[in-house]
């Protein structure tokens, strides 16, 4: 009986249960789903509890009056609570990268007319990762520029 199980290696999920000699295959459908859902209570929980959201950080750095690249990073991470040189340097923990989204979102905002390389630059991205986190959050929009071009 071919089933569903996911055995947490990156192999193919499709398994044949029959295989495991003396377990009823439903029994270990039903294990799995049991933890397959723990695993994405724990990560629901873990992200939204403990994680400020973006736009807002975003907002809130804005309001307080930074005037270089170099006062926003530190405000960023004091904000999201990590160290500074974490976000100077390749890091993809979630906090890590939401503290840069905002940072990001934070200079857009603060100063419009900044090119996405110079952003980039500043961030120490490439200039397609400061493109990504301007139109996760809505601020960066094909529209909002065309228009302004006109």
């Amino acid at each position: 009986m071919k089933t569903e199980v996911d055995f947490g290696c990156r192999g193919s999920s499709v398994e044949d249960v029959s295989i495991y000699r003396g377990m009823n295959p439903k029994f270990v459908q039903r294990v799995w789903k049991k933890r397959r859902s723990k695993q994405r209570e724990h990560k629901t929980q873990t992200h939204n509890s403990t994680i400020p959201d973006v736009l807002i950080s975003a907002a809130l750095l804005v309001s307080m009056q930074f005037e270089t690249f170099e006062e926003l990073r530190m405000m960023a991470a004091d904000l999201f609570n990590v160290p500074k040189e974490t976000l100077d340097e390749k890091n993809r923990t979630v906090r890590v990268v939401r503290a840069k989204h905002a940072a990001i979102c934070a200079a857009k905002l603060h100063w419009p007319d900044i090119s996405l390389s110079a952003l980039g630059r500043e961030f120490f991205v490439d200039h397609t990762s400061a493109l990504h986190a301007l139109r996760k959050y809505g601020i960066y929009t094909s529209q909002s520029q065309t228009k302004s071009a006109a």
